[in-house]
């Protein structure tokens, strides 16, 4: 019982540390765009390594988890999108009130 309870800490904190790697790259990657010699080969490169690392922990948590495995990947998978979730409404551009920055449709005025 002990040992799932690792593997389930295990799950937790890959989730955490994967959706950081994962996201985290994916913004960085996005911010050298518009400098890159070759933007797609940037893209594509980074989007099959982060992806690879990913599948690969998460194929280890689902092999190791063996009876838990159903729960240890879903352990996984909720925190990494907790993980996509918070940096998103951290690294989003700060606006004034819902649709600021959107400009109005023609013959609207507020």
């Amino acid at each position: 019982m002990s040992g799932n309870l690792v593997l389930l800490a295990v799950a937790l904190l890959a989730g955490i540390v994967l959706g950081l790697l994962y996201f985290g790259g994916l913004w960085i990657t996005v911010n050298k765009l518009p400098t890159a010699s070759n933007p797609l080969q940037l893209t594509l490169l980074s989007f099959i390594a982060r992806l690879g690392i990913c599948l690969a922990f998460l194929y280890l948590i689902i092999v190791e988890g063996k009876a838990y495995a159903p729960l240890n990947a879903f352990v996984f998978i909720v925190t990494f999108l907790l993980v996509r979730n918070l940096m998103v409404q951290r690294l989003q551009p700060q606006s004034e009130g819902v649709g600021a920055g959107f400009p109005r449709p023609e013959g609207r005025s507020e």
